[in-house]
């Protein structure tokens, strides 16, 4: 081993995938039972990996996209924090002197599911519900720090800055200037501006004022805290639903979305066509005004196929501007067999139970079944010649004990684990795993569809092998414009901002063509309730079971092109029909399954 200048022992380079390890490393040796980081002391390492998420975080200028990133995935009342507290249940804070943090305001993230809560002045106390919890927090929280302190840099260097942080000028009124002075595009700093809708001025003024310094803290993990979680979780759902049995209901385990499932089944929006569509388009053009306007045109005058997905995205507009219509749509959804839950826990998922035999076929999507009052729908085209007789969904029995399908709200990271795990306990009669969620892409667009058939984990170190249930044959009937991938390789990480372009690079010449969290942990409770072992280390582990599984994901991020990634502009309508594509390949796969286990 080579010697440097003062005769000590010089260690080898680390490579890129080992720079993420260390870093990774060294921020959960800081927070060691318990521990807190001062984020100053993670910027070096944070920068080192050069995130693909996080690119150029070493020099001068503004990323304002990855700001933004990071933002949407942290409580909006981040700017007034100094301190971040983070345990599994609320007891933990009792005992550590933080007092009952459920009556502190709460203040969950817009685009993630975490329980949070602020104490209205620098404390925010924040509920881990795995460890994918401080793998996705801590390079996220150090992120935001670094871009907020390069914005804070420009703006006190400059006269303008200083007139905002000294109260002389709004920010609002002089946007166009720091935009300029940011270095920002127009994209990223559209973003920017609606990131705070109320607040902006305030928020701009606080960057102004002066640099952050945050603090993270870690209160004491209790073996077995996580999966205790979701075992109340669990009884929560089942208590809600007592009719229905896990012991005898045959059921498909299902992991998708609250949206998609509910609408192709329930009939609603294509009920509601014509008024959804008046009254939501402008609210819905708004939202992403040059995008939409073109794909509402061409939609209008070109391509009537992809209207029902146009419909779908409205009605979600649609039910923002009128709450009151939202118990009409539940009560229509109860109407076909599908019932909601959200239990008042800490894991915050929404659950959803379908029983098969309630679905009508007169209401069913289009491509699922006949749809008998064309004019009802406002003129919504089905796919021609996708017309299908609803009926064998319904061919499960008419009984108590007919076959359900389990739905939930896709879970973080190795939280899937755990929820995956308490569900194979509850429900005996599993006939079908069929898992849709997000993932960045090496190959392909925003909104195509990847379908893995290989797993690796890097959590567990393993690697899985599956029969996928799905192929590019049984979702390209459902599309009009996105591309499948078929016989993926798939690579499940510990959080988004933990990998390079470097390994990026390096995966897509291993084959893995996507990069996702979730799999991984739901392989990982699969192969454990399947082989009745304790959880598996750097094996290779083929997924064999008696019932069907399916993976699909639909492209988010192009971590290879940031110009179509998410950091320049929210997805909108271009996951879209990846996203009732699959859905409808899912109840597909279920319909058949039904038939096949009469």
């Amino acid at each position: 081993m080579p010697l440097t200048k003062n005769g000590h022992i010089e260690s080898p380079p680390l490579s890129e995938h080992q720079w993420v390890d260390a870093y990774v490393a060294l921020y959960h040796k800081l927070l060691e039972s318990p521990g807190k980081i001062v984020l100053d002391e993670l910027e070096t390492a944070h920068r080192r990996i050069d995130s693909s998420l996080h690119r150029s975080s070493g020099s001068k200028g503004v990323n304002l996209s990855a700001f933004v990133y990071a933002a949407e995935r942290l409580p909006p009342c981040l700017p007034l924090v100094k301190r971040i507290i983070i345990a599994p249940t609320e007891k933990v804070f009792v005992e550590c002197g933080y007092g009952h943090v459920l009556d502190w305001e709460r203040d969950g993230a817009h685009r993630r599911r975490r329980r949070a809560h602020f104490d209205g002045r620098d404390i925010l106390a924040i509920f881990a519900n795995s460890i994918s919890d401080f793998d996705d927090l801590v390079p996220s929280l150090c992120a935001y720090q670094i871009e907020w302190n390069a914005m804070h840099r420009r703006l006190h260097a400059s006269a303008l800055g200083q007139a905002v942080a000294a109260g002389r000028m709004r920010a609002s009124e002089t946007a166009e200037e720091i935009r300029r002075l940011f270095g920002a595009n127009t994209g990223d700093w559209g973003l920017f501006l609606r990131l705070w809708p109320d607040e902006w001025d305030m928020h701009l003024k606080a960057i102004a004022d002066a640099p952050k310094k945050m603090i993270v803290e870690r209160l004491p993990l209790r073996r077995g805290d996580f999966e205790r979680s979701a075992a109340e979780w669990i009884d929560a759902v089942m208590n809600h639903f007592p009719d229905i049995d896990g012991e005898t209901r045959p059921a498909y385990i299902v992991s998708s979305n609250t949206h998609s499932m509910a609408n192709l089944i329930s009939g609603y929006a294509f009920e509601h066509a014509d008024e959804i569509i008046a009254d939501a388009l402008d609210e819905v053009i708004d939202d992403d005004d040059d995008y939409l306007r073109g794909y509402w045109r061409r939609l209008k005058y070109e391509d009537e196929s992809l209207r029902r997905d146009f419909l779908y995205y409205a009605l979600r507009a649609f039910l923002k501007r009128h709450p009151d219509r939202i118990p009409e749509k539940i009560a229509q959804e109860e109407s076909v067999g599908l019932r909601r839950f959200t239990p008042d826990h800490l894991l915050h998922l929404e659950a959803q139970i379908i029983e098969l035999h309630k679905i009508d076929p007169r209401r069913l999507d289009p491509c699922l079944g006949i749809w008998p009052t064309a004019s009802a729908a406002g003129g919504i085209p089905s796919r021609r010649g996708r017309h299908r007789q609803g009926e064998a969904l319904r061919h499960d029995g008419r009984q108590k004990d007919g076959a359900v399908v389990f739905n939930i709200d896709y879970p973080l990271g190795f939280s899937a684990y755990y929820v995956m795990k308490m569900i194979l306990t509850r429900m005996k009669r599993v006939r079908g795993v069929f898992i849709l969620g997000k993932s960045a892409a090496m190959i392909g667009r925003l909104g195509d569809i990847m379908i893995p058939e290989e797993v690796r984990d890097a959590h567990s170190g393993n690697l899985y092998r599956f029969r996928n249930v799905f192929s590019a044959g049984t979702i390209v009937p459902y599309l009009a414009e996105t591309a499948v991938f078929d016989e993926q390789r798939t690579l499940t990480v510990r959080g988004t901002f933990l990998h390079s372009r470097y390994t990026v690079r390096d995966f897509r010449g291993a084959d893995f063509t996507g990069i996702e969290m979730e799999a991984g942990p739901y392989l990982s409770a699969l192969d454990e309730h399947l082989s009745g072992a304790t959880a598996r280390k750097s094996a290779v582990i083929a997924i064999a079971p008696a019932f069907p599984v399916g993976i699909l994901h639909y492209t988010s991020d192009t971590p290879y092109n940031l110009r179509a990634s998410l950091l320049s502009r929210r997805m909108g309508l271009t996951g879209l029909e990846a996203t009732y594509a699959c859905s409808r390949a899912i109840l597909d796969a279920i319909r058949q399954g039904s038939g096949l286990h009469s």
